[in-house]
């Protein structure tokens, strides 16, 4: 099934027929494919034997550039979130539309890694912003450090961006932000 949806979607491409409503699985990630365009809908992993609601351990999640030949651009709202078991997220350039929360609650997190050529994101101290750094879009959970402060010139802290942080205690907030 997979060759055949894959060859549909070279011919379609190659014909010029917008690709709507498809849906797979890549390794872990679910996805659905619109417009030519791939967005992450959700981060499925294995569950654990015995433990329902808990998934094995991903060490480092590295979002594709591709996926059946077709750009992935955007992860959608909501699909890591909760998700508790990934370290590291690591976002390729193409992956410009991230909407607040995405990232929020993942409670093994320790760092993203954004592609220094993606034209919409960006990481300080492994701190995922948008590229100008006016949203704070996810402290990652599990981040060493008792403090944190936000970098003068963030005006928004989204969703859930510093939502459940295991070892901060104190966080400084500089005037510059208007919205939380």
């Amino acid at each position: 099934m997979s060759c055949l949806r894959t060859l549909l979607s070279v011919l379609a491409l190659t014909l010029g027929i917008p690709l709507l409503g498809q849906a797979g699985i890549y390794g872990v990630l679910t996805y659905e494919i619109s417009n030519n365009e791939v967005t992450i809908t959700e981060c499925n992993g294995n569950e654990v034997p015995g433990h329902p609601g808990m998934r094995t351990p991903i060490a480092h999640l590295e979002i594709p550039v591709t996926i059946e030949g077709l750009p992935v651009t955007t992860v959608g709202a909501e699909a890591f979130h909760y998700y508790c078991a990934i370290e590291s997220i690591s976002i390729p350039a193409g992956v410009t539309n991230v909407p607040e929360g995405a990232f929020a609650f993942i409670n093994g997190l320790t760092n993203f890694a954004v592609d220094p050529n993606n034209s919409a994101l960006s990481t300080i101290d492994n701190v995922l912003f948008n590229k100008d750094r006016s949203v704070l879009i996810a402290y990652p959970h599990r981040k060493q450090g008792e403090q944190y402060v936000i970098p003068e010139g963030v005006r928004i802290i989204g969703f859930g961006g510093l939502a459940a942080t295991s070892y901060l205690n104190s966080i400084s907030i500089p005037n510059s932000v208007t919205n939380i």
